[in-house]
């Protein structure tokens, strides 16, 4: 077994309006009393008390079993996750008693704005494909007026325009067969130099 040592982490720093790391990610509130329970459980770890380690992994166990997320209980406690998750490991052991321990409430899902997106019909996408083929990877001592060429400033102007009709990265990148950063870049360069 390993010494038990204190830890310092950012989430034993007093709690207030500078410190209040807790409102930094949505969380399901646990019961007062069990967060209790758990901090004197793990303060009794800490001081060396005998059983005491078994007890608060004990008690982890059944947070975890009951549905709480290891930040959930690593909150409560005041450590990070993954010490909680070295405590329990070191610690725990299948003979212990599981205390009871709430499970967590079930939380409202927050609506999250989505901007609409639209999708390239297949003349569309077999036309970046053809546009693709002729105009990628093209020499640079190409004449200005050869189809390559053409065909390659044809291709950034239905990126630009495809992207300005909210068509996703992804989906531009599979039309042209070209990776995302590719797409990415071309619409960039294009966007950049308009002559």
């Amino acid at each position: 077994m390993r010494p038990l040592v204190p830890t310092t982490t950012r989430h034993s720093l007093p709690k207030g309006p500078i410190g209040d790391t807790g409102s930094m990610r949505p969380t399901n509130a646990m019961p007062e009393a069990t967060q209790n329970d758990l901090r004197t459980a793990y303060d009794a770890l800490r001081r060396g008390n005998a059983g005491a380690a078994s007890n608060f992994a004990a008690r982890v166990r059944a947070g975890r079993t009951a549905g709480w997320s290891w930040l959930a209980i690593a909150d409560a406690v005041g450590v990070s996750g993954e010490r909680l998750r070295q405590l329990e490991r070191d610690y725990g052991s299948s003979r212990s008693p599981v205390p009871p321990f709430p499970a967590p409430q079930e939380q409202t899902a927050h609506r999250v704005r989505v901007s609409p997106t639209t999708s390239l019909s297949q003349e569309k996408v077999d036309e970046l494909r053809t546009l693709a083929r002729k105009g990628t990877r093209i020499p640079r001592n190409l004449p200005y007026d050869d189809p390559r060429r053409a065909a390659s400033r044809q291709l950034d102007a239905l990126l630009v325009k495809y992207r300005d009709e909210r068509i996703t990265w992804r989906e531009l990148a599979h039309a042209t067969g070209c990776t995302e950063m590719t797409v990415r870049t071309r619409v960039r360069q294009s966007r950049d130099y308009q002559p």
